[in-house]
């Protein structure tokens, strides 16, 4: 880029751009350390477990009751946009 400046003003502007992309790249590398380090002492924590199998054929999931549940909040909410 240097080489193709005419002016010793056109070789000052491209140093400026140079460094200014340099201090982007800085703040962008920090930023990425940053991040990197907070993942490394993230913490996740699972638990799993297994439902009782039940004894009525008539009963019903929790996940069945869970999209019955859900089913009826979308339904509210779509009446109040009707």
């Amino acid at each position: 880029m240097l080489r193709s400046a005419k002016t010793t003003k056109d070789m000052l502007e491209i140093q400026e751009n140079i460094r200014e992309l340099e201090d982007e790249i800085d703040v962008a590398e920090g930023r990425l350390r940053f991040i990197d380090d907070r993942v490394n002492y993230s913490t996740l924590n699972l638990m799993l477990y297994k439902e009782k199998v039940r004894s009525s054929a008539t009963s019903k999931s929790v996940l069945e009751i869970d999209l019955e549940i859900l089913s009826l909040k979308a339904g509210t909410v779509l009446q109040h946009f009707s």
